[in-house]
């Protein structure tokens, strides 16, 4: 009975230890397998959205400014003793973060323009195989702005384990503002 309760005393202090000394704060157990599938990928969620013409930079500064509100979104998952921890990010480390997982497209890996819709789905056929880096962002948002005379197309592609509903929404509405 006391190795049970010092078990349970135990795994609470190390909770404790880790959120509020280290920030760290531990994931559930079904995203914490998401995150080890990397072979397959099949836990990446993508989507294409047609708007009419837009301006990408207005778009990323609104990114910017909204996902900041979703404490998933500013954060990254640390691996500490063979387990995945969401870690929120410094400013630097964010603002670094979005620059590099908003990007402007005009033409797929073989050169040629993305004008259509099978070209859009080979590109991200081709994404989704990439993996995410560790220590990062875990979406990435393609912006084709000049797909056709009236449209522009985001690409997104995102990482189930951030996908809680409400930062994924989030992320969402800020890019449609």
């Amino acid at each position: 009975m006391i190795g049970i309760f010092a078990m349970i005393l135990y795994y609470l202090l190390l909770r404790f230890i880790w959120r509020y000394i280290f920030g760290l704060v531990h994931i559930g157990t079904f995203d914490e397998l998401q995150l080890y599938d990397k072979s397959t990928n099949k836990t990446i969620i993508t989507a294409s959205l047609y708007f009419s013409k837009f301006n990408a930079d207005l778009m990323l500064e609104n990114l910017k400014a909204r996902m900041l509100r979703y404490k998933t979104l500013r954060s990254k998952f640390v691996k500490l003793f063979d387990q995945y921890y969401m870690k929120e990010m410094s400013d630097e480390e964010i603002e670094n973060g979005i620059e590099t997982s908003f990007m402007r497209v005009e033409r797929d890996w073989t050169g040629k323009l993305i004008k259509e819709e099978a070209d859009l789905t080979r590109f991200l056929e081709r994404e989704v195989t990439i993996p995410f880096k560790e220590g990062g962002m875990f979406f990435k948002i393609f912006v084709v702005e000049n797909y056709n005379d009236k449209e522009s197309v985001l690409l997104f592609k995102c990482h189930h384990a951030l996908a809680d509903g409400m930062a994924l929404m989030g992320l969402v509405t800020a890019l449609q503002d």
